[in-house]
């Protein structure tokens, strides 16, 4: 995807598809460095409805990294975990890998980990959560 200026989202599912299982990988590298409150990169791992599990990759002006697992419930995005990734720094034409894992329902679980392009993948998830909300617990598609 390409945007095409600042405060343009672009975001892409597949529709055709729905799990209560997924396992989302992508690949995402910028051209230029983030201005003011920096720029996201997300997955989402589970959309039923209008409701939605998110992995959130915030790269901020300075190129600190921080992870999000969130949720988007009745329009209300809540924060399920954070963290500022240790030792990531991103310049601008950075590959790097973003992974998401949503399993189950009464709880959901929810995993979340980033890596740099050609690296080996991390072995361990960077955030982890569990979810029950009533309204993710069907089948969803990813995006």
């Amino acid at each position: 995807m390409t945007l095409g200026a600042a405060g343009v989202q672009r975001l892409a599912y597949l529709s055709g598809v729905t799990a209560q299982a997924t396992d989302v990988r992508v690949k995402a590298s910028t051209d230029k460095v983030a201005s003011g409150g920096g720029m996201f990169l997300g997955i989402i791992g589970r959309q039923a409805g209008p409701d939605e599990y998110r992995a959130k990759l915030k790269i901020s002006s300075s190129g600190s990294a921080s992870l999000y697992l969130t949720k988007l419930v009745g329009g209300t995005e809540t924060t399920l975990q954070i963290i500022t990734v240790p030792g990531l720094t991103v310049a601008a034409g950075d590959q790097l890998r973003l992974r998401m894992t949503v399993t189950g329902a009464a709880p959901a679980a929810l995993q979340e980990k980033v890596w740099r392009d050609g690296a080996t993948e991390p072995a361990t998830w960077l955030l982890t959560a569990g979810d029950g909300s009533a309204s993710l617990k069907a089948l969803g598609r990813s995006g």
